[in-house]
């Protein structure tokens, strides 16, 4: 049986287009996979990038005296878009009571449709009107509480999301605080003064038409002030003489009101420190302990900083992934052509 050459042309063109159909059948398969890698990879990639917000309770640890009260601020951090928000605060009602909360300066003209303020409890729904959405960092809240019980109470944010005006949520980085609350008394200084005036006077009198009379007063004031006194009272004491009723008498009359006329003299004595502390240098209790900057974070959930390396990491791997699957899918293109080429050559010798 002999085959004419367009039997062989036929045949040649049948298989050249079976072997195209499979080659297009791969190519088919490793593009839609390499579809699917680039798609997941620009889902997680922006997003594991992307810094998440914090919302923090500042000072995140302070000590505090025992019915003294305490301010904090829920200090936000990286926001993007926040038109509005949702928490849930949480107290320890034995050693802390809610005095007064109020909002910060990041949002403005706000309304609040849902507030639940119960022993223990804080929860907020609240969002701007006709206001545009805000970035960055600010204060969203300011509590003031007060001690009402020795030991370590705390307050929590158990819940919190940012909104945006579309409605997407986003959910911060929740970081609490700590208070230590101690038997330290809260001071109030107060001036104690006690000083002896003693007044010494020596008059002199003449039997002469003209009287002469001679007054020394000598005021002593010895003030021994509190260590605690910031005030030091100072006294003076004064004489006043008479005219004698008869010239050839001479009186001289000492009162508590004043010396002659035109002859006043005060005396002051300011008490001298001694080596020891000076009395207007009091002991006032200060929260500077509360200074120190302890950002807890809650367990499980990671810092900016470790999500933006986390990030990074993913993207280079996802990216060499890729790199990798363009190799490969050019040498298997290359293979194919080559293929096909050697397969036309054949069916034309």
């Amino acid at each position: 049986m002999f085959f004419t050459q367009q039997d062989v042309k036929a045949a040649a063109i049948s298989i050249i287009l079976i072997e195209m159909m499979s080659a297009r059948k791969i190519q088919g398969f490793v593009l839609l996979i390499l579809l699917l890698l680039l798609g997941f990879t620009v889902q997680v990639s922006p997003g594991s990038a992307q810094v998440t917000p914090t919302l923090a309770v500042d000072p995140s640890r302070i000590t505090v005296p025992l019915g003294n009260q305490v301010r904090f601020e829920l200090e936000v951090s990286d926001g993007q878009d926040v038109n509005a928000f949702d928490m849930m605060i949480n107290y320890d009602l034995d050693r802390l009571t809610l005095l007064d909360w109020e909002h910060g300066d990041y949002l403005s003209n706000i309304t609040c449709t849902h507030i639940i303020r119960q022993p223990g409890i804080l929860e907020l729904k609240c969002n701007q009107v006709s206001q545009p959405e805000v970035d960055g960092d600010g204060i969203l809240l300011v509590l003031t509480f007060e001690t009402t019980g020795i030991g370590f109470p705390d307050v929590t944010i158990t819940e919190a999301a940012f909104i945006d005006s579309q409605g997407d949520l986003t959910y911060p980085v929740r970081q609490h605080a700590l208070v230590e609350v101690t038997l330290d008394p809260t001071f109030t200084p107060t001036a104690t003064i006690t000083f002896t005036p003693t007044v010494t006077f020596t008059p002199t009198a003449g039997f002469s038409p003209t009287p002469s009379n001679t007054a020394t007063p000598t005021s002593i004031v010895s003030s021994t002030p509190s260590p605690t006194a910031g005030t030091i009272i100072l006294p003076t004491a004064t004489l006043e003489e008479t005219e004698p009723p008869y010239p050839e008498e001479a009186t001289v009359m000492e009162t508590e009101a004043a010396y002659p006329i035109g002859e006043m003299t005060a005396a002051v004595v300011t008490p001298m420190p001694d080596d020891t502390s000076p009395p207007d240098q009091t002991s006032v209790p200060t929260d500077e302990t509360g200074d120190q900057e302890i950002s807890p974070t809650e367990p499980g959930v990671p810092s900016p900083a470790q999500a933006l390396v986390r990030g990074l990491w993913k993207t280079v791997l996802w990216g060499t992934l890729i790199l990798g699957a363009l190799i490969l899918l050019g040498i298997g293109m290359v293979y194919i052509l080559r293929r096909k080429q050697k397969s036309e050559e054949d069916l034309l010798l």
